[in-house]
C-alpha cells in the first residue's frame, strides 16, 4: 500500500480534491486538517496548508514526519506568464523558482539561489515527470515561479519572464519542492490556470476557482492511479 500525501492551499481546492478522489475515510485535527482518502493501491493524506510558502512547507513536512508518506503531490491554481496558456488548463510542473529568496548583497548569489542546487531551479521529480508526461502526454511542461505575493502586475510578469523563464507563478509551490527535496521524498506538482497574472486578472476568481476545481481535479483521480500502479 502507497502512502501519498497531497499539499493544497485553499477551501476550492481542497473541496474539489475531495470531491474528485471520493471514499473519505478519516479527517485528523491538528496544525492542518489532513484527509484519508483510500484508492486501489494508495492511501492519500490530503493537507489544507492555507496560502504561503511558509504554511505549504510546514504542511509539507506534517505529512513527511506524523503521516510517513512516500511521495508528496501538490495540486492548485497558477497565473499564467506564458500567453498561451488557458485559463482553466491543466499543467505539469517539472521545477520552481523561489523568486523571493535573495542573499545576493552577501555572497553574490543568483536571486532564487539555494546553494545545495546547482541553478536557481528547485527541481520536482524526474521519474513522476516522466511517467505523468507518458501517461498524459497531452499536458504542457512548465516551470514555476514561486513567491508570497499575489502576481498583478505586467511588470513583475515580465520579469519573472525574462529572468527565470518561468511560465506559470503561484505562492505555494517552492516551499513544497524545497522541503521533499530535504526530506529526500519525491514531489510532483499539478496545477490549473485561473488568471493571467497580471492587471486583466478576473476579479471573480473565487468564482474561477469553485467552477474549474471540480472538473480539472479529476484528473488528480488518473494519476494517483497511474501512479499506484
Amino acid at each position: 500500500m502507497h502512502k501519498i500525501g497531497m499539499v493544497v492551499a485553499i477551501g476550492t481546492e481542497l473541496s474539489g480534491v475531495l470531491e474528485a478522489f471520493g471514499n473519505v475515510k478519516a479527517k485528523y485535527e491538528g496544525p492542518f486538517p489532513v484527509y484519508k482518502v483510500d484508492r486501489e493501491g494508495s492511501e492519500i493524506y490530503v493537507a489544507a496548508s492555507g496560502v504561503g510558502e511558509i504554511a505549504a512547507a510546514a504542511a509539507t513536512q506534517y505529512l513527511i514526519s506524523v503521516y510517513n508518506v512516500e511521495a508528496i503531490m501538490n495540486f492548485g491554481f497558477v497565473g499564467a506568464l506564458d500567453q498561451s496558456l488557458e485559463c482553466q488548463e491543466v499543467v505539469i510542473i517539472k521545477d520552481v523558482v523561489h523568486y523571493e529568496f535573495d542573499t545576493s548583497s552577501i555572497d553574490g548569489c543568483e536571486i532564487g539561489r539555494y546553494l545545495e542546487f546547482p541553478s536557481v531551479e528547485i527541481p520536482f521529480s524526474w521519474t513522476f515527470l516522466a511517467r505523468l508526461q507518458d501517461d498524459f502526454p497531452g499536458l504542457k511542461v512548465c516551470r514555476l515561479a514561486s513567491g508570497d505575493k499575489f502576481i498583478s502586475s505586467s511588470a513583475k510578469k515580465t520579469w519573472l519572464i525574462d529572468t527565470f523563464a518561468a511560465d506559470v507563478c503561484d505562492m505555494e509551490g517552492a516551499g513544497i519542492a524545497l522541503t521533499a527535496a530535504r526530506n529526500k521524498i519525491p514531489a510532483m506538482s499539478v496545477k490549473v490556470v485561473s488568471d493571467n497574472a497580471d492587471e486583466d486578472s478576473p476579479v471573480t476568481f473565487a468564482e474561477i476557482t469553485k467552477k474549474g476545481t471540480a472538473d480539472c481535479a479529476k484528473i488528480l483521480t488518473d494519476i494517483i492511479d497511474h501512479l499506484s500502479k
